[in-house]
């Protein structure tokens, strides 16, 4: 195994976390239909990834990207916001429609 160092991706986190903002159900219904949120959808704790350039990314999905696999029991959750821009997480490990998720992302 390659002695590849390891960075904790969540470090240093420069997020605006909204904490006067985030308990009002309208302002957060708002921000998940924002035309810029970001969505990243964790599977059994793997994050999605891009790979460009021989550098590897976290692929974030857009609202409509991500929307078909959320079921009503998913509720994304709200990470912040950078640059005016929403942040989510959602675990789609209990989700009863992820089999074509794969074909649009890589899990790792």
């Amino acid at each position: 195994m390659p002695n590849t160092p390891i960075f904790n991706t969540f470090a240093d986190n420069t997020l605006d976390r909204s904490g006067n903002l985030r308990k009002n159900p309208e302002w957060i219904s708002s921000q998940l239909h924002h035309p810029k949120a970001k969505f990243i959808p964790m599977l059994n704790l793997m994050v999605p990834i891009k790979k460009e350039n021989n550098f590897s990314y976290i692929k974030y999905l857009s609202f409509s990207e991500i929307s078909y696999y959320l079921d009503n029991s998913l509720n994304p959750i709200f990470l912040g916001t950078k640059k005016s821009i929403p942040y989510f997480v959602c675990d789609l490990s209990e989700s009863n429609k992820i089999q074509n998720l794969n074909d649009l992302i890589s899990f790792e």
